[in-house]
């Protein structure tokens, strides 16, 4: 009767380590990276959404739309690495069935956007781990993963890749330029039952700019100059950041008094206080018929764009700061030409080039 009474009682102590067993682990994240900003140049506005592409291997792309990329861009991808833990902590039960869990990963965009994004789209997945592996996929947007085990006895993990769309509104589409945001979350759901799900987030940054536009207020004219009797003469037309401008003659040039010279303006526009780099052309050919004038223009930022130089008044390259009330900056330009008593009369005319990209 003893013996009966003592078998009994081991009996009933085997039934919570039954239990027990039936979720003996639990997920972690050991990691998962935060992508670096994606540098964009959104559409004007009214030009509708722009949308980029993140793939697997973190490379981004625009799929369609007016705005571009500011640099190329990769490593964008969300990378995960997630584990199961802690089977090693039931009784010690080698190759204990719980680590042989089969777990479900889903992919979604949540929370409101930032800035000009918009929620991410159309989620894929590339599989990077040594082993176990994704089963099957679901869906794009959420995406679902279906994970087969890995193997180990004591200790199981996946790692993978994220690639995602990016959808951008334009200029005028509300939301303001500058830094925006857009949120995944990342869950994973047992297969085992009574284990709880894990859930993290990633937030998916931008530096979205308003696109630059050049705009031409004044042309350049010299007015009417007169070519020396001998030697070599130069014409100069220095501008000044207030936009007023001196006219020098050297080697017996001179001029009419009519038509008197005009400086000439670009007006370039875009997204207030960002750094933006301006190019001149460093030559001009000046055209009369078959008859050439060299013309070295001279630029000269005005007094409303902040931080700026271009090269002292010298032809090139220049830098300046947008930053007045409108994102907005003038650009003066004069120049210098050489003349001969052998250079040809009559109306010389050409084109200066001005190009300008954000830093």
């Amino acid at each position: 009767m003893r013996k009966s009474l003592i078998a009994g009682a081991l009996a009933a102590v085997a039934i919570p380590g039954t239990a027990l067993a039936a979720c003996p682990f639990s997920y972690v994240y050991n990691y998962v990276s935060s992508p670096q900003p994606i540098s964009i140049i959104t559409g004007s506005a009214g030009a509708g959404t722009t949308t980029f592409q993140t793939s697997t291997n973190g490379t981004v792309s625009k799929l369609s739309g007016p705005g571009m990329l500011q640099a190329s861009a990769t490593g964008r991808q969300v990378t995960v690495q997630m584990a199961m833990t802690n089977c090693s902590n039931v009784n010690n039960v080698a190759n204990f069935t719980g680590c042989s869990d089969t777990p479900t990963v889903t992919i979604s965009a949540i929370g409101t956007p930032t800035g000009l994004n918009q929620s991410l789209t159309a989620f894929t997945v590339a599989y990077t781990g040594s082993s176990g592996g994704i089963t099957s996929t679901n869906g794009s947007a959420p995406l679902t993963i279906h994970l087969s085990p890995s193997g180990a006895t004591y200790y199981a993990g996946w790692s993978f890749d994220l690639g995602y769309n990016l959808p951008i509104s334009d200029a005028g589409s509300g939301g303001s330029a500058g830094n925006g945001s857009s949120t995944l979350s990342i869950t994973i759901t047992p297969s085992t039952a009574g284990c709880a799900a894990n859930t993290t987030t990633v937030t998916v940054p931008t530096l979205v700019n308003t696109p630059l536009s050049i705009t031409k207020l004044t042309s350049l004219s010299f007015g009417a100059v007169i070519r020396p009797i001998s030697g070599t003469g130069t014409v100069t037309y220095t501008p000044t950041s207030s936009g007023s401008a001196t006219m020098a003659f050297t080697g017996g040039v001179s001029a009419l008094p009519s038509p008197a010279p005009t400086i000439g303006s670009f007006r370039i526009q875009g997204q207030q206080y960002k750094e933006v780099y301006v190019q001149l052309d460093s030559s001009v050919n000046l055209t009369s018929g078959p008859n050439t004038i060299v013309l070295t223009p001279l630029g000269v930022w005005g007094s409303d764009a902040t931080q700026g130089s271009f090269n002292n008044g010298s032809n090139g390259a220049g830098q300046a700061n947008l930053g007045n009330a409108d994102g907005a900056a003038t650009l003066y330009v004069g120049g210098s030409f050489p003349l001969a008593p052998s250079t040809p009369a009559g109306v010389y005319s050409g084109v200066i080039h001005l190009t300008a990209s954000y830093q």
